[in-house]
């Protein structure tokens, strides 16, 4: 199955596309009595804060948590709280508990074109690499213009690929009074990252290739005037500030038909663009 089909499926029927999901009826009683990780009770402000703004964003559904006992299927995930740069995270542990057995992720295999329903590779690893390749002949195709760089986030990332009504509950986990069941994809699950770098890796393909501005004259879509850069970086002369870059044997100049195309590198949420000046603009990316 091509990966745009399957991506298309993500899109218009959720995740996981396929999968088989099992644990004994006890682990649900142990980890409901179990409950989350000491990290949850020891910062439950910001846990609570945080849940708050995700049931502002709609990405989760709240229940009462004695529903626990009455939907068929369910798994329970201990909550984690990790803190990273001085920035507090919700990890929904698919990974551990009483009993693994319990756990989602025992049931989800390892990324791979095998099972790339249930858990599709993921093709970030070498996107640092990929994207210095990429510098270094946009350098050796334009020596001596500007070349600038743009970065932007997808907030919420994993969140924005939506699981199949009927496996969602696979995915749960408790706070305090409250069956939390995503609406969204957790941070935690094993395919999360499979199933968003499919998609991303899709959006950013189309960001490279199609023309956002089909004819001269033709204005630029809304969302495209919604990304703002502006002011650009002032003017500066590169070939009175720099050393003309040396060829190399491995990597040529840019074709004709690359250069059409802007170089656009996806890392999980994050996207690293760069274009000489003249494909830049005031008021949105690249044209």
């Amino acid at each position: 199955e091509p990966d745009y089909w399957r991506a298309f499926r993500i899109f218009t029927e959720g995740v996981p596309l396929a999968g088989h999901f099992l644990s004994p009826h006890t682990e649900l009683l142990a980890r409901d009595r179990m409950d989350n990780h000491p990290t949850v009770r020891a910062n439950i402000d910001p846990v609570e804060e945080k849940f708050a703004k995700e049931e502002h964003m709609s990405f989760h559904i709240a229940l009462p948590r004695l529903f626990v006992h009455f939907i068929p299927g369910i798994f329970i995930s201990p909550l984690h709280w990790v803190v990273q740069k001085a920035k507090g995270r919700l990890c929904v542990d698919c990974t551990n508990g009483p009993d693994p057995a319990g756990s989602p992720n025992t049931s989800i295999p390892p990324p791979g074109l095998d099972v790339a329903d249930e858990c599709p590779p993921i093709s970030y690893g070498n996107t640092f690499n990929r994207y210095l390749v990429d510098l270094y002949r946009l350098r050796l195709t334009h020596p001596y213009e500007d070349i600038l760089q743009h970065s932007d986030d997808i907030d919420s990332a994993f969140r924005r690929v939506l699981y199949h009504p009927d496996m969602a509950v696979v995915f749960a986990y408790v706070l305090s009074d409250y069956l939390i069941v995503p609406v969204g994809q957790v941070f935690g699950s094993r395919s999360a990252p499979s199933y968003f770098s499919l998609t991303s890796d899709l959006r950013a393909y189309i960001a490279s290739t199609h023309d956002l501005q089909p004819s001269v004259g033709t204005p630029f879509l809304p969302i495209v005037n919604q990304t703002v850069i502006d002011p650009l970086p002032v003017p500066w002369d590169p070939a009175t500030a720099l050393t003309q870059m040396p060829p190399d044997p491995l990597y040529s100049v840019m074709t004709s038909e690359e250069q059409r195309s802007c170089v656009n590198e996806t890392y999980v949420d994050d996207n690293a663009i760069a274009a000489i000046r003249s494909r830049f603009r005031a008021g949105c990316a690249v044209q």
